[in-house]
C-alpha cells in the first residue's frame, strides 16, 4: 500500500511538471502547493496561475491556510505576468495590512509604477521596520532609479543583519559592483567573498545567482565583456529561471553602450533591468 502511495504521489508531481491537468478528485492541496512554490521559482508563472485557479475551486474542502497560501502565490504570479486580476485578489488581504501592502506594490512595481510601489513598501515598513521582502524590494526600485548609493547603503544594512540570507547578499553584491567605475582593492576583495559565500551555498537559487554574479565580476571589475557574455549565455543555459542571466546580460550592455548590440545576442524578456524579486 506504502508503495501504491509513494508511486502515486510521483505521478501527480510529475503530472505537474509536465504541465498535465491534475483531475480535481485526485488534488492534495499541501503537495501541490510545494509543487507551485517551485514553478513559481522556475518562472512558470502561467502554470502557477491555472493550477492555483483550479485549487480554487474547491474552496470548501481545504482549510484556511491553504486558501491563504494559494490566493498568495496566484497573487504574486498575476503580478509577475501584470494582469490586473491581481488586485481583485487582493481583497482577500485587507485585513492584513503589511502582506496587503507588500502584494500591492509587488503589483504595481512590475507594471513599472515603481513610485507607487515605494509608497506601499514604506505602509509596510511602517508597520514592521524588520520586513525583509520590502527592503530589498526598495533596494530593486532604487537600482532601477539608478540610485546606486541609496540603494548600496541599503542592501549593506541588510546584509550585515543577515549575512545569511542568500537575497542580501546578492542584492549587496549588485549595488557594490555597480555602483562606481572605481573600485577600490578592499572592495574586491568583498565582491570575492560574497561570490565564494555564495558558490557555498548548494542551493539551486543560490547557483542560479552565482553565475550572474561571476558574468557581472568579469565585465564590473576585470573589463572583460567577452568573459562576461560567455559567463552569462552559459547561465541562460543551464539556471532553472533564464530571466536572471539575460537581464545581467542587458544591464552589462547597457553599461557597455551596446545596447543597440543587445538584440544580436537573440534573447527575449531581459529589457527590465535588475530584479531581485525574481529570484523568489
Amino acid at each position: 500500500m506504502a508503495r501504491d502511495y509513494s508511486e502515486f504521489i510521483i505521478t501527480i508531481q510529475s503530472m505537474l511538471q509536465r504541465g498535465k491537468r491534475i483531475p480535481p478528485k485526485y488534488f492534495i492541496p499541501s503537495l501541490i502547493l510545494k509543487d507551485v512554490i517551485m514553478m513559481y521559482d522556475q518562472g512558470k508563472y502561467k502554470r502557477v496561475v491555472d493550477i492555483c485557479e483550479e485549487l480554487l475551486l474547491e474552496t470548501r474542502n481545504y482549510d484556511e491556510q491553504i486558501l491563504w497560501q494559494t490566493r498568495y502565490w496566484l497573487t504574486s504570479a498575476l503580478s509577475k505576468m501584470k494582469d490586473r486580476k491581481a488586485l481583485d485578489y487582493l481583497r482577500f488581504f485587507k485585513d492584513n495590512t503589511v502582506v496587503y501592502n507588500f502584494l500591492r506594490g509587488f503589483y504595481y512595481r512590475n507594471i513599472g509604477e515603481r513610485n507607487e510601489a515605494m509608497v506601499c513598501y514604506d505602509k509596510v515598513l511602517k508597520v514592521d521596520p524588520k520586513h525583509q521582502r520590502s527592503k530589498r524590494e526598495k533596494v530593486n526600485i532604487l537600482l532601477s532609479w539608478g540610485k546606486y548609493e541609496d540603494a548600496y547603503e541599503l542592501a549593506k544594512e541588510n546584509y550585515e543583519n543577515d549575512k545569511n540570507n542568500i537575497y542580501h547578499i546578492h542584492s549587496y553584491f549588485i549595488t557594490l559592483v555597480r555602483r562606481q567605475e572605481y573600485l577600490t582593492r578592499e572592495e574586491i576583495i568583498l565582491l570575492e567573498d560574497l561570490i565564494a559565500d555564495m558558490d557555498s551555498r548548494g542551493d539551486h537559487k543560490a547557483e542560479d545567482m552565482v553565475r550572474c554574479m561571476k558574468g557581472e565580476f568579469a565585465y564590473y571589475v576585470k573589463n572583460d565583456l567577452n568573459r562576461a557574455r560567455l559567463l552569462l549565455l552559459e547561465a541562460v543555459q543551464l539556471n532553472e529561471n533564464k530571466n536572471y542571466p539575460k537581464k545581467s546580460l542587458w544591464e552589462v550592455y547597457k553599461a557597455a553602450k551596446l545596447l543597440h548590440e543587445f538584440g544580436q545576442l537573440g534573447l527575449t524578456g531581459a529589457n527590465e533591468g535588475y530584479n531581485v524579486e525574481d529570484y523568489e
